[in-house]
């Protein structure tokens, strides 16, 4: 075996522990983190817990499509990639503890409701950059490969003259033209 296959090998072991690892630290996170009564040390509230999920959801991402892509590099949509799922985990998280928890006194439920349309909405800009910058690249990968076909073809002989002479005669004298004049 070679280096490189060693590498890549190693690349890929690294990847499923880190598949596996970043969702155990994720949840880990979440239960000794989430305030209930003081049910656990950190006694942190959504608000504090919130960013927490899309940074820990981020970084994972980042380095496991990393390491599943097999290039040093992140030219590969990785970055695209972890904002996508950071911004879906966070949606999911901020859902679920709006869902599952009392309605707290302070908030209403227009606030609450406005938040979560505002929430959808970036959301759904989001995804929708995410899938349309890939078909975009695609497409303009297409047309310059198609425009690259075009231009690369060389004539070798010039086109046939396909150029026709017409005569006209002037009229003579037994036409319309002339027997109205005269």
């Amino acid at each position: 075996m070679t280096s490189k296959s060693n590498w890549t090998t190693i690349r890929k072991i690294l990847g499923v522990i880190a598949t596996l690892l970043v969702p155990l630290l994720l949840v880990l996170v979440i239960v000794l983190a989430y305030k209930e009564e003081g049910f656990w040390a950190w006694d942190w509230s959504p608000a504090q817990l919130t960013p927490v999920v899309g940074i820990i959801t981020f970084f994972g991402v980042l380095l496991i499509s990393n390491l599943f892509s097999g290039e040093s590099n992140m030219r590969n949509g990785e970055v695209r990639h972890a904002i996508a799922a950071s911004i879906l985990s966070v949606f999911y998280y901020v859902l679920a503890v709006l869902i599952f928890t009392a309605p707290d006194s302070q908030l209403d439920n227009e606030t609450v409701k406005d938040v979560l349309d505002n929430f959808i909405t970036m959301v759904a800009v989001v995804i929708s950059f995410y899938f349309g910058t890939r078909s975009t690249e695609e497409i303009i990968k297409n047309w310059r490969k198609k425009s690259s076909d075009t231009t690369t073809t060389t004539i070798t002989q010039p086109p046939a003259d396909t150029t026709t002479t017409t005569i006209t005669e002037p009229p003579d004298e037994t036409s319309e033209a002339h027997r109205g004049a005269g």
